[in-house]
């Protein structure tokens, strides 16, 4: 079973405190709201409270500060300063995980290619569908969890137990860089190119096609950090 119901309520949240900060009522650098206003205001426990506010944080709309509270950040969309410092501040430890992805989802890529059951595709093919018009709609909150969502499926259908607890653990953690990354319209693009090119390898039976593409596409993420901080480009391929 999956929190489809909480994770609703938290993306909702997030949607709402991102369009009250984006009205311009508070100025960049002004206290955001505390916990309690929030809570009240929306209607939400703690627990949901401090996820969307971690979201949020993550989007680069506020900063944390334990003990006093969350402060504004940016006040528009276009804004992209505070996430280009994330990036370079982040860009070993999320290379990091790439490096592992780039180990563990081309295996996949392949394995499923002769495993995955057809409901199972057409599963991928609902979900990316759904990708498409999210990228149309550029929500990066939609998004980073359908791009989770679509990696996890081609893991899950290898039917391997190990692999799809490898790349379990890895999406807790990546979410951040990939709530950011879809920040930037050219890393929707990629993303689009990309899942639609391993899709149509995966409908085309071709596993070494698939295994390819799908290391593309993590070469093209490691290049997209690379933008951020160039001392990366040492680690790529």
């Amino acid at each position: 079973m999956q929190p489809i119901a909480r994770t609703s309520v938290i993306d909702s949240a997030v949607e709402q405190l991102r369009e009250y900060i984006l009205s311009g009522e508070l100025a960049v650098g002004a206290k955001f709201l505390t916990e309690k206003e929030i809570g009240q205001r929306l209607s939400i426990g703690r627990s949901t409270v401090r996820e969307a506010l971690r979201l949020l944080e993550a989007a680069g709309f506020v900063e944390i500060h334990p003990g006093r509270g969350a402060f504004v950040l940016r006040t528009s969309d276009n804004d992209v300063g505070p996430l280009s410092a994330w990036f370079a501040k982040h860009a070993n430890e999320v290379t990091d995980y790439v490096e592992v992805r780039m180990a563990v989802e081309p295996l996949a890529a392949r394995l499923m290619i002769d495993r995955a059951r057809p409901e199972e595709i057409a599963e991928i093919d609902k979900l990316h569908a759904e990708f498409l018009q999210a990228a149309r709609e550029q929500e990066a909150m939609p998004l980073a969890r359908l791009d989770e969502r679509f990696h996890e499926l081609i893991v899950r259908a290898t039917h391997n137990t190990l692999l799809i607890r490898i790349i379990g653990t890895i999406s807790v953690v990546y979410f951040e860089y990939r709530l950011k990354s879809f920040q930037y319209k050219q890393n929707i693009d990629h993303a689009v190119r990309a899942h639609s090119e391993i899709l149509g390898h995966i409908h085309a039976k071709d596993s070494n096609g698939a295994e390819k593409a799908m290391q593309r596409h993590l070469n093209g993420s490691l290049k997209d950090i690379a933008a951020a901080d160039p001392s990366i480009a040492t680690r790529l391929p």
